[in-house]
């Protein structure tokens, strides 16, 4: 047997959550568990853009994404102001 065949597969899957209007930090931990529920329970990369009038909850938001969506690395984007 060729020993790439004894790998099993790597199943790709995503999930993502769109929030609009003001900070909710309830939504964005309903969204995290929703998105990370969708990814099959376990995620390796999580990508947030967030609008301007987010950017002073940024810390609070990409915590609560690690925490309860289980993401071990996170990239932040922003639009410009």
């Amino acid at each position: 047997m060729h020993p790439c065949t004894a790998i099993k597969p790597m199943r790709s899957r995503a999930g993502s959550r769109l929030l609009l209007g003001h900070y909710d930090e309830a939504a964005v931990i309903r969204a995290a568990e929703e998105a990370l529920a969708d990814a099959g329970g376990q995620v390796s990369c999580g990508f947030v853009f967030v609008s301007p009038h987010w950017l002073p909850q940024i810390n609070d938001i990409l915590d609560s994404i690690r925490v309860h969506g289980h993401v071990p690395i996170l990239g932040e984007r922003s639009a410009p102001v």
